[in-house]
């Protein structure tokens, strides 16, 4: 995502966003429910990740609202709808953190 900032894929099928300065879990983007995630890939404009694993799924991940500067939290709300996930959803899987970090 940034120089500090970035996705990972884990063997518990959990796609988180992490920080690595300093080190701190700032939410999950997907789940693979408990299979191995192998191999993750962004979408030419970077709104979608691809993540292949141990289930046989390619599933996509909409990201795009770790990229908007201009959304609020009600703007949030709705880009995670807009992508099929309830905005309460999306909310237990980013932090408000995260998107203050990705916004500074």
């Amino acid at each position: 995502l940034d120089e500090s900032t970035l996705l990972t894929g884990s063997s518990d099928g959990l796609i988180r966003v992490v920080g690595i300065m300093p080190n701190k879990l700032y939410g999950l983007v997907g789940d693979h429910d408990n299979f191995p995630v192998e191999l993750m890939r962004w979408s030419h404009d970077k709104s979608l990740v691809a993540s292949i694993s141990h289930d046989n799924l390619v599933r996509f991940w909409d990201v795009s609202y770790l990229h908007d500067e201009d959304e609020d939290e009600e703007g949030e709300g709705a880009a995670a709808e807009e992508a099929g996930m309830p905005a309460d959803e999306a909310a237990d899987h980013t932090s408000p953190a995260l998107l203050a970090h990705l916004r500074s």
